[in-house]
């Protein structure tokens, strides 16, 4: 398999990050590149909105290129969510399939040769809900296959899904899963697992976790607004118990930490060190030419425990952290600047 799947690129206002990452999506040479930004926040924003189409518009391939440009500014989360909308609807892009990328991701070919093949080899087996192109291991050594059968929720650094699994998200969060008694019950067991193996501190801190979910959708049906776009992918993961499939090796680098940042804030030195670990993989690009899978759809216990607990980070110790590597470095605008409300929602 040698196709490149669709590949939807969301970006913003970040030109550097943005021409390093398009040089490979040139390289891969997609047959169908979905073009999604959002809006300008403010006058300055308006002339690197434009500089940043003038990089991705820039194709010099057999291409159908198809553009969704907000002309308001919608927001990382209710962009995201809405150009996923445009990507799968019948009156938008109409893909049945997609690699998502956003614009502080530089990955490898490895990346899109992985992301492909594994979108055709499982487009028909519906125990499989996406694909992952990173991997918080780095390389899970020993192990034989290039190919990963997890239950962690694919949406991370670059990923790739199918429509049918979009279909699924979107219902996820037209239901009233929440107040099902059966399914509360199944929730309960996810949340012994995962408290037995340390991913979650507590009962409290896992049901703190859920009641902002259900907030989160009681809001999307009565506004429309979407505060948090993953939370339905982890939600129907979930609901129907699917798989999602991991590589064996990282292959995207993060070169999210600028003055553009939603999310990272735009200096390494202030980020936990054990969240600081995602941004310091080494991306590969040694896929083998023919790609190994495992013969059963099995979750692999240990790659998910290990992969969960290496980036976890309790809510007060990473404050404490982050307040010590402020005072380290002598950052004395951030104690004055920083709302008092972060604090507040960073507790867990």
């Amino acid at each position: 398999m040698n196709d490149t799947a669709p590949i939807m690129l969301l970006f913003f206002v970040r030109e550097d990050s943005l021409k390093k990452q398009f040089e490979t999506v040139r390289k891969a040479k997609p047959s169908k590149l979905l073009l999604v930004q959002d809006g300008p926040r403010n006058e300055d924003d308006k002339e690197r909105i434009l500089r940043c189409r003038k990089i991705v518009e820039d194709v010099d391939w057999d291409c159908q290129v198809l553009k969704n440009y907000s002309t308001v500014n919608l927001g990382a989360h209710q962009r995201i969510w809405t150009g996923l909308e445009w990507a799968f609807s019948d009156k938008g892009a109409d893909v049945d399939r997609l690699i998502y990328l956003e614009d502080d991701l530089l990955p490898t070919q490895s990346f899109y040769r992985f992301c492909s093949d594994m979108l055709e080899m499982y487009k028909d087996d519906k125990r499989i809900m996406g694909i992952a192109g990173a991997s918080r291991m780095g390389e899970y050594e020993g192990y034989q296959y290039d190919a990963v059968f997890s239950r962690i929720c694919f949406t991370g650094l670059g990923w790739a899904t199918w429509k049918r699994s979009w279909n699924l998200v979107h219902d996820s969060y037209n239901t009233t899963w929440y107040l099902d008694e059966y399914f509360l019950r199944k929730l309960v067991g996810f949340q012994k697992n995962d408290i037995a193996h340390g991913i979650y501190r507590s009962t409290k801190k896992w049901n703190k976790d859920i009641d902002a979910m259900v907030a989160d959708i009681i809001r999307y049906k009565e506004t429309g607004e979407m505060l948090c776009w993953h939370n339905p992918f982890w939600i129907t993961n979930c609901i129907n118990e699917l798989y999602s499939i991991f590589p064996k090796k990282n292959y995207v680098k993060y070169m999210g930490v600028d003055e553009d940042a939603t999310t990272s804030g735009d200096d390494l030195r202030f980020v936990p060190h054990k969240i600081r670990k995602i941004f310091e993989l080494e991306a590969y690009d040694d896929l083998n030419q023919n790609i190994l899978v495992p013969p059963y759809v099995l979750r692999d216990l240990q790659f998910d425990n290990f992969c969960r607990k290496k980036t976890k980070s309790y809510g007060i110790a990473n404050i404490i952290e982050i307040i010590w590597l402020h005072l380290k470095y002598g950052d004395w605008r951030w104690f004055v600047s920083t709302p008092k409300r972060w604090m507040k929602r960073s507790v867990k």
